[in-house]
Parts: structure tokens; C-alpha cells; sequence
């Protein structure tokens, strides 16, 4: 009887997984990018803005950088920090229109070598405008004045420990709520506005508790006390994922 080969069973192919989302992030977006120098390659962003969580773009240096390197970019929701000397250039040359042109006076840099793109707002106060991103152990510097924050610069940042410095005055509501991962805020022991205990955020009058501002939302205790805070805030548990 003629030999007859074994049937043989057709090798599954793998399933390609599925492709990332384009993300919508609010305006301020934070910076994720590197600061852009003039004349190379990390300024040809194209189209892909969003797939790169490069929707705030730092120039951290006193050159112009070709308008042509900026024409490619469909998304109308960047913004643009450029420090003051040049800040004029910018706005009045019409390929930048449609950004948002902000200037920035100085940066810090943590021992993580996070960056922080500040902005004079008065006196010697400065505010943070942008975050180059490095390290998910975060802590503003205390090195320079800077008191606040711009509305959405730490939304999506993956940060799991963020520490405020001692001149830190004032939290926007919703500031931390959006970080990704955030298991730990903490707070220089010379800040008479803020405290942490137990990684938990509380803001102070006279050295006493007055309200719970900021419970980390990767904070992974199932169970929680407040301590003896006045008030809590309405964003103080947002996006909170392992209470019970």
C-alpha cells in the first residue's frame, strides 16, 4: 500500500496587537520631548505630535530655529516656550500662528534631571510652565522661588513620587489628579503652606491641617483616615483606583 503523509496542521500566525491611540491631551500638554536645538533631525515632528506626547515644544536656547522645521506640524494645540529674548521672533513670523508662543525666564533641573521651564510672574516668583519629563521620582527644585504650577503641566506624566519644594504656595485644583501612576506626594519640611503624611497632600494654616488636597491616585492602601483637615478638597480623591 502506497505511504501517505500525515496531514500537518498550518502554523497560527500571531495576532498583531492593536495600535496605539492617538491621545487628545488638554492644553497646557506637558513635555515629553527633548528641547529642541536648531538644525537637527528631533525637529522633524511632522504630523506625529501626538503619537510622540510632544505637544509642548521647549527651545531652551537663544537661537532661532528654522520656521520651515515647524511647517509640517498639523496639531493646532502645541505650545511653544521660547525664552524672552526671542519670544518677538516667534510671534511675528505667521508659521507659528497657530501655537501658542509662552516665554520662559529660566529652568531647574532635579537630581533625576527632570527639567522645569519657569516663568516670572512677579517679584521673584516664578511658575512652572513645562516639564521635560526623565525620571518618574520627581521633586521641584528648591533652588529657585517657584510657587505654582500651570494648569494641566503634570496631566499624564507617569510619576510615582513627586516632592514640592519649600516655596511652593498654592495648588491648582485637579493639579496631580491626571499624573499617571502617582503613588507618593511629599513636601519639603521647610514649607509652612503644605504638608504630606503618609504620602497624602494637606495644605496648612498656622501649622495645622486645613485640607486634604491631593490623595495619590496609585496609592496602593485600601484603607484611609484623614487626619484632622477642615475640609477636603473636591478633587482630593479623583481617579483614586485601589480604596475600597
Amino acid at each position: 500500500a502506497p505511504l501517505v503523509a500525515p496531514a500537518t496542521r498550518p502554523v497560527p500566525r500571531p495576532i498583531a496587537p492593536p495600535a496605539r491611540p492617538l491621545i487628545n491631551f488638554p492644553k497646557p500638554f506637558a513635555l515629553f520631548s527633548d528641547s529642541l536645538e536648531p538644525n537637527t533631525e528631533s525637529m522633524n515632528f511632522g504630523n506625529n505630535v501626538a503619537n510622540l506626547y510632544a505637544a509642548t515644544i521647549t527651545i531652551n536656547n537663544s537661537k532661532l530655529v528654522p520656521s520651515t522645521q515647524f511647517s509640517k506640524i498639523a496639531n493646532s494645540n502645541v505650545n511653544l516656550c521660547v525664552l524672552h529674548s526671542i519670544k518677538s521672533s516667534y510671534s511675528s513670523d505667521s508659521i507659528f500662528s497657530k501655537f501658542n508662543v509662552v516665554a520662559i525666564d529660566s529652568t531647574a533641573t532635579d537630581s533625576n534631571n527632570n527639567v522645569f521651564f519657569l516663568r516670572k510672574i512677579e517679584n521673584d516668583d516664578l511658575e512652572i510652565v513645562s516639564i521635560k519629563y526623565v525620571s518618574s521620582t520627581m521633586a521641584i527644585p528648591n533652588s529657585k522661588k517657584i510657587v505654582r504650577s500651570v494648569e494641566g503641566v503634570f496631566d499624564y506624566l507617569p510619576i510615582t513620587t513627586l516632592t514640592l519644594p519649600n516655596t511652593y504656595k498654592s495648588v491648582n485644583e485637579d493639579e496631580f489628579s491626571k499624573i499617571i501612576g502617582l503613588q507618593t506626594l511629599k513636601v519639603n519640611s521647610k514649607n509652612t503652606n503644605f504638608t504630606a503624611v503618609n504620602g497624602v497632600l494637606y495644605s496648612l494654616v498656622d501649622g495645622n491641617y486645613n485640607e486634604l488636597i491631593c490623595y495619590p491616585n496609585a496609592k496602593k492602601d485600601v484603607e484611609f483616615t484623614v487626619e484632622n483637615a477642615k475640609a477636603i478638597s473636591s478633587g482630593a480623591f479623583k481617579n483614586v483606583k485601589h480604596l475600597k
